[in-house]
């Protein structure tokens, strides 16, 4: 189907997606030195919903793209400008770039830089898992999986779902990116902030309901309908069912940048446009980036 799938940034999810997808496919992981590292001396473990030791071809730095690839880019949000150019100059026009990661508008820095040099799909998960340590992931599930529609996206889902990994090609893939993103609105500055697995949230409905509230206001004016009360009750029964740390939790731990500007930050950015105020997502903002800066080396 695919000459080679490259998953870019393989951090837990991209090395979760590329063990998956190893079972009908030639994966490259590209990752950081120390992840790389041990996967190359002891192999790519796996524990949680999916378990075993795996031995996936691993890089750290990407060098060419063959002919006909699938490139899955899992990296931060933070590093989009920098693997964008990178990219740049080893995309072929066949090449299919699928930007898997969390945040508003994050494709469009591929799509900026790889403008009529290949197509580019945005696709969202609900899966979860966390690097345990370089080389160990726990995958607490690998859920339901949304790309982008395109002429190419029946060929993409169809090498998912061969994989296990359930994919979905939605009609209305923008609802989608926004439940995705209220989501991550909620889960991601809460558990960071109080340093817990994501069922946390259950316990702060108050703080849920008043989240919702400003981004379902910022989607309204973005032309799509969330009901508040709903949502917030969806949230907080995925929360009481969810064991997984948070991806800007573990950044907090590990020192890195996190993705509030792409999550929160884009509520606030937007609300702005539309001339609606949202107070609780810029302190949001605030709090994460004095966390931020108190654990960032």
């Amino acid at each position: 189907m695919f000459s080679r799938v490259v998953v870019v940034g393989a951090g837990a999810i991209g090395s979760s997606f590329g063990v998956l997808l190893s079972r009908n496919s030639s994966v490259l992981l590209v990752g950081r030195k120390n992840h790389v590292g041990e996967i190359k001396k002891r192999g790519l473990k796996l524990s949680g919903a999916v378990k075993g030791t795996y031995r996936l071809q691993a890089v750290s730095v990407l060098k060419k793209i063959p002919e006909n690839s699938l490139v899955i880019v899992s990296a931060k949000a933070t590093t989009n400008m920098e693997i964008a150019a990178q990219l740049k100059g080893k995309v072929k026009r066949d090449t299919i770039v699928v930007v898997l990661q969390n945040g508003f508008g994050v494709e469009n820095a591929f799509r900026r830089a790889l403008e009529r040099k290949c197509l580019v799909l945005r696709a969202v998960t609900t899966a979860g898992a966390f690097m345990e340590k370089p080389g160990a992931v726990v995958v607490s599930g690998i859920n339901k999986t949304f790309i982008e529609p395109s002429g190419h996206s029946r060929k993409i889902a169809a090498l998912f779902n061969e994989a296990k990994i359930k994919t979905e090609i939605p009609g209305d893939f923008k609802r989608v990116i926004w439940f995705k993103l209220i989501m991550n609105c909620v889960f991601n500055p809460l558990t960071a902030l109080a340093e817990k697995r994501n069922n946390v949230v259950v316990e702060m409905p108050k703080l849920v309901e008043a989240i919702v509230s400003e981004c379902v206001d910022v989607a309204k004016a973005e032309g799509l309908s969330f009901s508040k009360k709903a949502l917030s009750k969806k949230l907080l029964k995925s929360s009481a069912e969810s064991t997984n740390y948070s991806s800007m939790l573990q950044d907090i731990w590990k020192g890195r940048e996190t993705e509030i500007e792409f999550l929160n930050g884009q509520i606030v950015s937007l609300g702005k446009k539309h001339g609606i105020n949202c107070p609780l997502n810029s302190a949001l903002v605030e709090l994460i980036k004095a966390k931020e800066k108190a654990t960032v080396g």
